[in-house]
């Protein structure tokens, strides 16, 4: 009788090691996913900052209008919405405005992050198109929509989807960069004897 509490004794497989580096591969647009990679953590920081400061506002600044419509006997006279109600309106408009910064920020730089090395094209697609949901943020809307156009438009090259490939294939940086930047001898015009 064996006991079911034991560790497994087979090894899990591993993944395979990468083979030999591929034949050159031309360029295409694969010099630029380090660079949208990049770009992604900074908007991906400035969307979580942004983000942050108006998602503490939807808990901090409610009770302070609250407190403020409650005081003055000028807004009581005038027929104002109640102070409770208020501060609800206020609070929910804060967190969709902080929360459509926080999670397209989370998204930008946990791709960004993964991205520069080559890896998870699909986290990083969706990333960029979803970040287009900062929308409330307004101010992070017009580098968002550029970023998305920008890096969809590069990580659709077909150099690459295959300079991802060979990243998730377990082939370092340096070796995907070797395979299409590295210089290739050019031919000589000397006429053969």
């Amino acid at each position: 009788m064996s006991n079911p509490y034991e560790a497994p004794t087979t090894s899990t497989p591993r993944r395979k090691e990468p083979g030999p580096l591929p034949p050159p591969q031309a360029p295409g647009l694969a010099g630029h996913i380090r660079i949208v990679a990049v770009l992604m953590i900074i908007q991906g920081f400035l969307e979580l900052a942004i983000g942050g400061m108006l998602t503490i506002m939807a808990f901090v600044f409610p009770s302070v209008l609250a407190a403020a419509i409650a005081a003055d006997p000028q807004v009581q006279k005038q027929g104002a919405p109640n102070a409770e109600e208020a501060a609800w309106v206020v609070m929910i408009v804060y967190l969709v405005m902080g929360l459509g910064g926080v999670i397209p920020g989370l998204l930008h730089v946990a791709a960004g992050f993964r991205n520069a090395f080559y890896k998870a094209r699909t986290l990083g697609l969706a990333a960029l198109s979803f970040g287009l949901a900062t929308l409330p943020l307004v101010v992070c809307l017009p580098t968002a929509l550029i970023l998305a156009i920008y890096g969809i438009v590069v990580y659709l090259n077909p150099a690459s989807v295959k300079a991802f490939e060979m990243g998730e294939d377990g082939y370092s940086g340096e070796a995907i960069y070797v395979t299409f930047f590295a210089p290739r001898p050019q031919p000589t015009s000397e006429p053969r004897l």
